[in-house]
């Protein structure tokens, strides 16, 4: 039973995640800020959908989580 269900949430989450891509739903600017290092590493921002996210300044990484939401 936990097989299916753990299935099911990565099948929602999977589904979920390309209906953002497919909208342009982009990313707030402190959580773009903050994974900006490693967006650029695994060369995500040469996907069309990183056209839709604009930072708000420099990479910078959070002291705290609520620090990502400034």
């Amino acid at each position: 039973m936990g097989v299916i269900e753990a299935a099911a949430t990565v099948s929602a989450f999977e589904g979920l995640n390309r209906i953002a891509d497919a909208t342009g739903i982009q990313l707030d600017s402190g959580l773009a800020d903050e994974s900006a290092d490693f967006r650029m590493a695994l060369g995500l921002d040469a996907y069309a959908g990183a056209n839709s996210t604009q930072t708000a300044g420099s990479p910078a990484r959070a002291d705290d989580v609520m620090g990502i939401f400034r």
